[in-house]
């Protein structure tokens, strides 16, 4: 046995079963991930993403969401994403989904694996650094926000690979770009930016990081790689910029939200603060710190000692004060120098990483302490153990948690007993999974996987019924939810279609939940609840509304038809001149202004007479409408799709611009004979970007082809 335990593989081998045994749901028992963004967000929009993609196209535009919103520009919807493509490509949309997020579990907890062991850990040490960074409960809500377990996944790899840069590693600039780009594509670029970041604080004192400094022979490398990662990403970087000044950044910039100082006693009480099923105002993703009681003592203990270098606890105080955000001065200093910083600023965005700093610097004092004789390390480490965990039971631990108590015996016997090391280390080890485990699992929800099957019960008609309308009293109603239970709450929820369930579907929602989106789609959803109430019902009409949600007597919900509801293109009799939102509101809402024949138009010299015709549509996917207009005379084609960068339009196969009706959405004049108008979202920033990412992937194809070379011939 004492022979076994000192194999290298064998803690490798263990956190493979414990991280089996903890997603055993999803891995064994067809469940999937539920709660929060994952299930009300993510999934809708990823699976429409990969319906378009089955019908073999790119999925640039979404035309169900809202009035129609760029879809690959928005980075989390990972439309440029090869492990999701490939999943979405061959899998059904539910075994994808949790695939995706199981295999970044696991990728990121290998990583850190490798990384540990890289940088000079006992196989024991890098077990206890993955055990933190795998089962802490901030690692645990990651999923909540599908995206970015995924960015962070990458993490421990580009750390890895920039360590072979810096060491001036054959070859390793091509794996420093490869990793580097994948993780930018993943969905969350802030990660990426923060990972830039942390990177640097690496280099002025990461534990057992490579000593050599970059030079110009390490250096180009370094930057040739980082633009190949930048060439990958300009697919739907240079999309998402196009998009950026016309949607709602600019006012999320202006909100201002920290973590309090009061906050970091979850270090010690994961659930100070209450539980994210009871207290959902509270966003515990970017709140909590608990690291597992044993990683505080032998963080404390092993500073104490000399265990951990000064310069490594001195970036770690650092990464401390950066979770704060503007509750301490630094975040907001560097809000006001550094460009870009003003997003990282309003939450605790850094404690992922301040997770993974923590997990380094205890692995290294677990590594010192194990191999000091105990009676140097006896007297200190009871003393640092009995004020931690006494601390912990005078903030709130319950007196009663046997698990508490189990972690605290055989901390405690691993610090104090003469036996073998590796016997030390395995108590040590089952202390901390005794610390984190039950505060993990309790934040750890799962689902039956035909959650996501299963469509909303409720009739709401087919695809070509319109859109569905929920207003803001209706959304509000199920911003917190209730139920027998989570998976009945999160039912409810789906049967309201709250907030992009009906993507899910094949569904039009005017509602569209995300932290992207268009400011103007955004002001027309919330144009019926805005106008005097006797105009709500023609707004409705306008926006091409053909149902409506409300709650029956007994509590269920039901669908209501609107009658009036105009197509999603049509054309209109008369047109008179735009002028600012909230002037059109008030004209569109006088009486006598009828949607159905009288538009509003931007443009001076199409105001006036037209004659009507019958407009039908011939064809549509996502990034394409084909209309016929039958008729004589000039006509004023008007829609409710967004008026948006990209669309081109063509006239009986002639190339004509389109024109901007009721102040936000897309219109089409058309001339006496002229009745086809194809209209298609051809965006320039995505063919140049896509360009460019081919030519990224040139670049690493032939670095790959280059070193293959060199390994044949050696």
């Amino acid at each position: 046995m004492k022979t076994i335990l000192k194999k290298p593989l064998v803690p490798l081998a263990l956190l493979g079963v414990l991280w089996a045994f903890f997603q055993r749901g999803p891995l064994f028992f067809g469940e999937t991930f539920i709660l929060a963004d994952s299930s009300t967000i993510f999934y809708p929009l990823w699976k429409w993403g990969s319906e378009c993609l089955r019908d073999g196209r790119i999925p640039l535009w979404c035309q169900d969401a809202g009035f129609g919103t760029p879809y690959l520009a928005d980075p989390q919807n990972l439309a440029w994403y090869p492990p999701k493509l490939l999943l979405y490509s061959f899998l059904d949309p539910t075994l994808a989904f949790t695939l995706l997020l199981l295999v970044h579990s696991l990728w990121g907890l290998v990583g850190s694996w490798v990384l540990c062991r890289a940088r000079g850990l006992s196989p024991w040490a890098a077990l206890w650094a993955c055990l933190i960074l795998g089962f802490s409960v901030n690692s645990t809500l990651l999923p909540w926000s599908t995206s970015m377990p995924l960015v962070f996944s990458w993490v421990p790899w580009v750390l890895l690979t920039f360590d072979k840069v810096r060491e001036g590693k054959g070859g390793a600039w091509l794996s420093f770009s490869l990793c580097s780009g994948l993780q930018w594509t993943a969905g969350y670029p802030l990660f990426g930016f923060m990972t830039g970041l942390f990177l640097l604080l690496d280099l002025l004192g990461g534990p057992a990081s490579p000593k050599k400094s970059l030079s110009w022979r390490t250096g180009v490398p370094a930057f040739v790689a980082l633009g190949a990662a930048l060439l990958f990403n300009l697919a739907w970087l240079l999309p998402l910029l196009e998009m950026i000044p016309l949607s709602n950044l600019g006012v999320r910039t202006g909100m201002v939200s920290w973590v309090a100082w009061g906050d970091l006693r979850t270090f010690l009480n994961p659930f100070l603060l209450g539980h994210p099923l009871f207290t959902p105002e509270i966003d515990f993703i970017f709140r909590v710190y608990f690291v597992g009681l044993p990683t505080l003592v032998l963080l404390a203990l092993g500073a104490r000692m000399g265990k951990v270098p000064g310069r490594a606890l001195g970036v770690w105080a650092i990464l401390v004060l950066l979770t704060l955000g503007e509750g301490a001065w630094i975040g907001g200093a560097l809000k006001a120098i550094l460009p870009g910083y003003q997003w990282v600023v309003r939450s605790g965005y850094w404690i992922p990483f301040l997770l993974l700093s923590t997990a380094w610097l205890s692995a290294f004092a677990f590594d010192g302490l194990l191999k000091s004789p105990p009676k140097g390390v006896r007297a200190r480490g009871l003393l640092f153990l009995l004020s931690i965990y006494g601390a912990a039971l005078g903030i709130g631990v319950p007196a009663d948690l046997a698990s508490f108590w189990m972690s605290l015996l055989l901390l405690g016997t691993a610090l104090c007993w003469g036996g073998p090391q590796e016997a030390r280390a395995i108590l040590a080890c089952i202390g901390l999974v005794l610390s984190l485990l039950p505060a993990a699992r309790s934040v750890h929800f799962t689902a039956p996987g035909s959650y996501y099957d299963q469509g909303p019960r409720v009739a709401l008609g087919s695809r070509d019924g319109g859109r569905i309308y929920q207003s803001p009293e209706w959304v509000e109603r199920y911003r917190v939810l209730s139920g027998q239970g989570v998976l009945d709450a999160y039912s409810q929820a789906k049967e309201a279609l709250i907030p992009n369930w009906g993507l899910a579907f094949g569904l039009r929602q005017t509602y569209y939940s995300h932290s992207l989106f268009l400011k103007a789609g955004l002001d027309w959803e919330y144009a019926p609840s805005r106008v005097p109430a006797g105009s709500a019902e023609k707004f409705l009409d306008l926006l091409g509304v053909g149902t409506t949600l409300d709650q029956a007597p007994d509590g269920k919900v039901r669908s209501l038809a609107n009658p009036g509801r105009l197509p999603l293109w049509h054309s209109v009799q008369k047109a008179f001149p735009s002028g600012s939102l909230e002037e059109d509101w008030t004209l569109i809402a006088a009486k006598g202004f009828d949607p159905g024949r009288y538009a509003l138009v931007g443009d001076v010299g199409l105001t006036g007479e037209y004659s009507m015709r019958k407009v039908r549509e011939l064809g549509r996917t996502p990034n394409r409408v084909t209309l016929e207009a039958a008729g004589k005379g000039r006509a004023l084609l008007v829609s409710s799709e967004m008026a948006y960068p990209g669309w081109r339009a063509k006239v009986d196969g002639q190339e004509r611009s389109w024109v901007r009706v009721n102040h936000d959405f897309r219109g089409m004049s058309l001339q006496e004979g002229e009745e086809r108008v194809k209209m298609s979202f051809e965006p320039s920033t995505f063919r140049l970007g896509a360009f460019l990412s081919l030519l990224s992937c040139a670049l690493w194809a032939f670095g790959l082809s280059w070193r293959s070379r060199g390994s044949f011939h050696a």
